[in-house]
């Protein structure tokens, strides 16, 4: 089954959905199942260790928790201080400050899917885009 943008939440992207299709533990999946009440919870723990859930069915659960709202806060918040942080420095070396200007540049290109980086990024990783 493939999963397209147009049916993956606001918050989740193509990237973090091929994590769980991989039935992978992320910060996003800790976070769902910290919010979720128990019968969901136990159905995102069984998805992870085996089950057969439909894919969109653990997207909606995780949606529904509000954790990929909470993760892309965190996120956010964690950036925007690593950039402050990189610029205000006064000890940094000039080369250092470029190489992790730069480095904080692409992340934050590759994460924001209107950017060309990110349709590269996309289009080489076919794989991103499975749900199986």
């Amino acid at each position: 089954m493939e999963i397209s943008a147009a049916h993956v939440p606001q918050g989740l992207t193509l990237a973090n959905t091929s994590d769980l299709a991989r039935r992978r533990r992320t910060v996003l999946v800790r976070a769902a199942l910290t919010r979720l009440p128990a019968g969901d919870h136990q159905r995102l723990t069984a998805y992870r260790t085996g089950t057969h859930t439909p894919l969109p069915t653990v997207i909606n659960l995780i949606d529904a928790s509000g954790a990929a709202a909470h993760c892309t806060t965190l996120i956010t918040r964690l950036h925007a201080q690593s950039r402050e942080n990189i610029s205000s420095d006064p000890e940094l070396p000039p080369a250092v400050r470029a190489s992790l200007t730069t480095t904080w540049d692409y992340m934050r290109s590759l994460y924001d899917t209107a950017s060309p980086i990110s349709r590269l990024y996309l289009a080489a990783r076919p794989d991103l885009n499975a749900a199986a």
